[in-house]
């Protein structure tokens, strides 16, 4: 099955800002806001903190599942990946349950419409990269308004300069899912057979899409409540009380830009300062998921998070505000795990954890905690220590940490010697 990008009758260009955009919506068709949401997994929530939204939770046990079994006896046998329509039936058992269990439960859920604009920005990003470089080496060579070749374009000129269709068709010619049809009469725009392909994409001229009023992207606190953990940028978003589903992105940004989204100064400084703040464990005590390809999709409680906004006196919605409950905002004690991370909260990954042997290098310290760090977002890759000794790699390499040869990142055999007789989750 192909993804098909749909060119209107007369196109002859297209600027080079928009050919990444158009890609990244024909590998990844945008879903309907309407889509429902699918259940991910449950965890128990502990009896104590049932009237904390956000407290932390716990894997259920098998004798808490067959608890859970015996209530849902009638219904069809649970399983991840159902809709939310599906899951309304198992939590109205559960709370009408006549044995039901002092714990409650909290459900995570996956939005595949958010899901699906991730995927976007991402491959958007990649095929900037790879138009920039094509551009570079001469394999697609712009022009400007006069029809004058401008190959040595770069910054706002290169965006607004030209690429012919048919040299567009030969460039996308290098990724074989993907097919442009340039539609030749007007009246084909709206063709009567469906197809089996992707929707159809058409370019956007040069232009944004106006903003909707944030009266229209009021965020739908019933789920945000029950979520825990959630990105950087989805916690921003929050804190100006817009839905991130519903989270403008930039189309027209390009290569070196620090983030995808396009949502004004209020946005961007929220979104730099936790960057620089959310590894404080004195405000963040809680390890949570880290990306390391994209910063912003770094993870963080949103009950802590919503404590720090109040502490650092942002706005934010009273939704917001409540979760605060339960969460401490004066500086913790220090205990043997926080110690050494209250010392250096900015790099905490300089810091050895107390139960760790010795380094025998200076990069074993670096190497244990980002290891750690992505088995906090991965379980499985305990079960794998090859990959995670590779994916640990790149995280070293990242931050600038590299062995005896600068610039080059270590080697993930070497790297396995940093994790013997040690915990790493």
């Amino acid at each position: 099955m192909h993804a098909e990008i749909l060119l209107p009758a007369g196109t002859t260009k297209l600027t080079v800002r928009e050919i990444p955009y158009l890609l990244s919506k024909a590998i990844h068709p945008d879903i309907p806001e309407t889509a429902e949401k699918i259940v991910s997994y449950l965890h128990k929530q502990n009896a104590e903190n049932i009237a904390i939204p956000a407290s932390r939770t716990e894997e259920l046990t098998d004798d808490e599942w067959a608890v859970l079994n015996a209530i849902w006896h009638h219904l069809p046998p649970f399983r991840q990946g159902m809709t939310e329509s599906e899951w309304e039936h198992y939590a109205e058992a559960f709370e009408h349950a006549k044995h039901r269990p002092e714990w409650g439960l909290m459900i995570y859920w996956r939005n595949l419409v958010t899901e699906v604009k991730i995927l976007q920005i991402d491959a958007e990003a990649q095929h900037k990269n790879l138009l920039n470089t094509a551009i570079l080496n001469g394999e697609v060579t712009p022009f400007n308004h006069a029809q004058v070749l401008s190959p040595n374009y770069t910054g706002e000129a290169l965006m607004n300069a030209f690429i012919s269709v048919e040299d567009f068709i030969k460039y996308v010619a290098r990724f074989p899912a993907i097919r442009v049809k340039v539609i030749t009469s007007f009246t084909a725009m709206n063709p009567v057979k469906a197809s089996k392909a992707p929707a159809p994409i058409s370019p956007i001229r040069g232009s944004y899409t106006q903003k909707a009023s944030n009266n229209d992207r009021q965020p739908r606190w019933g789920k945000w409540q029950f979520m825990g953990e959630v990105t950087l940028w989805e916690a921003v978003a929050l804190s100006l009380n817009i839905e991130p589903g519903k989270v403008q992105t930039d189309g027209n940004a390009w290569m070196g830009a620090d983030h995808p989204f396009d949502e004004g100064d209020s946005f961007n400084d929220r979104l730099a300062v936790i960057r620089q703040h959310s590894s404080n464990r004195t405000y963040f005590p809680t390890p949570c998921s880290l990306n390391i390809a994209n910063w912003y999709a770094c993870k963080l409680r949103l009950d802590e998070f919503a404590s720090w906004c109040t502490l650092v006196k942002y706005d934010i919605p009273q939704e917001l505000v409540s979760m605060t409950q339960g969460v401490q905002t004066t500086k913790p004690a220090l205990d043997k795990e926080e110690l050494p991370l209250q010392a250096n909260p900015q790099k905490p990954w300089k810091v050895a954890d107390p139960n760790d042997p010795d380094p025998a290098q200076p990069w074993f310290t670096p190497a244990r905690y980002f290891a750690r760090q992505l088995v906090i977002g991965d379980s499985k890759l305990l079960n794998n220590r090859n990959l995670l000794a590779n994916k640990t790699s790149q995280a070293l390499f990242n931050a600038g940490i590299f062995g005896r040869t600068k610039n080059k990142a270590l080697d993930a055999g070497t790297i396995l010697k940093a994790f013997i007789n040690i915990s790493l989750g």
